[in-house]
């Protein structure tokens, strides 16, 4: 009896210091971010509402902007702003992350603030592309596949990647950025049109259909036959047209 008491003491003991442990980290967690919660690139990590808020807005933004680890444009440091979040955008941020135990999962929240980001929007944004667009021209276009018509046959040739940036989709990502503390972008190729597309395969379609074409053709009483894959030497479909080597059929 006595080692009895002395257990159910001793798990009472243990229960109430798990109770005060739990109701502990409970409050600790109705009270702060977990620790790997970032808010437009800021970490916010431990910080109460209050405090967190008041990061962001004595934050000041960086212009400088990336493209994958490479600076790609350096931004005017004169025209920095902060990125003032409001508290009740922060607390609306705060109750998503809200677990009841510690969690260590990052987040990278995204709130847009009482700033215009009119230099991000403008001139910044005018030089990220700018830059792209130079950079661009050292660089080798992606070849698209083909179809063409050669020798009597169809066949399609295989696309070739190249290394130039896919302009329109990094702006896109920029776009998304405008109220990030810094900019960094993903790096982005143009990317040709493949072998096993859909207008490959049509355009295939209509050249293996413009092989099988024939046509008579009445010289003195005498009709003569010429089939479209023994005249034309090559053909292939440029932007919805044909375009025609015919050399044989000139011969």
């Amino acid at each position: 009896m006595i080692f009895i008491k002395k257990g159910t003491k001793w798990l009472a003991a243990g229960l109430g210091a798990v109770v005060l442990i739990c109701g502990g980290s409970f409050f600790y967690q109705k009270q702060h971010f977990n620790r790997n919660i970032e808010i437009n690139g800021v970490k916010v990590g431990g910080m109460s509402v209050a405090k967190a808020t008041q990061k962001l807005k004595t934050t000041k933004l960086n212009n400088n902007v990336y493209l994958g680890e490479k600076l790609l444009v350096k931004g005017s440091d004169s025209t920095n702003s902060t990125n003032a979040v409001s508290q009740e955008k922060v607390q609306e941020i705060f109750d998503k992350q809200f677990s009841l135990f510690p969690s260590s999962r990052s987040y990278d929240y995204q709130a847009k603030g009482d700033s215009d980001y009119s230099y991000r929007k403008n001139e910044l944004r005018a030089a990220v592309k700018r830059e792209l667009e130079r950079l661009n021209v050292s660089r080798t276009a992606p070849k698209d596949a083909y179809a063409e018509l050669k020798n009597g046959s169809v066949h399609v040739i295989n696309a070739k990647k190249g290394n130039q940036y896919d302009v329109n989709k990094i702006m896109q990502e920029y776009d998304k950025q405008f109220s990030d503390n810094q900019i960094k972008l993903t790096t982005a190729y143009t990317q040709p049109i493949s072998a096993d597309s859909k207008q490959v395969q049509a355009d295939k379609a209509k050249l293996e259909k413009l092989a099988d074409q024939k046509v008579n053709y009445t010289v003195q009483n005498k009709t003569y036959t010429l089939a479209a894959k023994d005249v034309i030497n090559s053909a292939k479909i440029v932007d919805g047209k044909y375009e025609y080597d015919a050399a044989n059929l000139e011969n």
